[in-house]
């Protein structure tokens, strides 16, 4: 009757028994698994870096405790798929107290992770052209101080904005400014590399950061690159 995953091992981590959400969410039927290691079964990787994680019931064996797990992983099924989870594991004993085993329960959060990179998306971007804002912009400025100040790489920091952009709005309507302003971001990404950044900060006004050039007058000739593709 329990909603949530759940997989118990011996003392050694080796699994003895998934129930039946365990067996759905991971493809695997106990009879595959039974006496494997939970580490080389569970796959799990960082939700942010991809890195492959640590077995957290190996590791809960040798605490004897709980271990501070991350809030969110993403566990690979047995046909590669991923899904992200919310994981526990605790130790279990028995009434003298001697190391049995352990237990694992987790719970598919698809749902709420797929919102939360949503809604992390919207924070950082612009609704209407999709650019980052100043808030990313920031983040990526940040970033690339850190770098110049540390190799000495140079960067560049590119502002423009539209001519008689408001007469486009009063003449024609706000409908035809915002296809306008998609139109320009969309050739303005068109000329960057996938290092580079372009974000619009408000109204008509856009920025461009290149975050490594090798001379001063990159700067110039990428800025020219994307006039000479705005107004084409």
């Amino acid at each position: 009757s329990v909603a949530d995953a759940v997989v118990t091992t011996d003392a050694s981590g080796r699994i003895e028994y998934l129930n039946p959400v365990a067996t759905v969410m991971t493809g695997w039927p106990p009879e595959l698994v039974r006496g494997a290691l939970y580490g080389e079964v569970m796959l799990r990787r960082d939700v942010d870096s991809g890195a492959e994680l640590p077995d957290p019931v190996a590791l809960c064996l040798h605490l004897r405790d709980r271990p501070a797990l991350p809030h969110t992983v993403m566990l690979r099924d047995r046909h590669g798929g991923e899904h992200p989870i919310h994981e526990s594991v605790a130790p279990m004993v028995d009434a003298a107290g001697g190391l049995i085993g352990a237990v694992a329960t987790f719970q598919d959060v698809s749902q709420a992770h797929a919102l939360a990179v949503q809604l992390a998306h919207q924070a950082q971007h612009d609704g209407l052209t999709g650019l980052p804002n100043r808030l990313l912009l920031r983040d990526r400025l940040q970033q690339c101080l850190q770098m110049a100040r540390r190799n000495g790489h140079r960067f560049a920091l590119l502002f423009m904005d539209l001519d008689h952009f408001k007469q486009v709005n009063d003449q024609l309507g706000h409908a035809c400014g915002d296809e306008l302003l998609r139109q320009v971001a969309q050739r303005i990404t068109s000329t960057l590399r996938a290092s580079d950044t372009a974000c619009r900060l408000g109204g008509d006004e856009f920025v461009v950061l290149l975050p490594q050039i090798d001379r001063i007058d990159d700067a110039g000739g990428a800025a020219r690159h994307v006039l000479r593709e705005v107004v084409r």
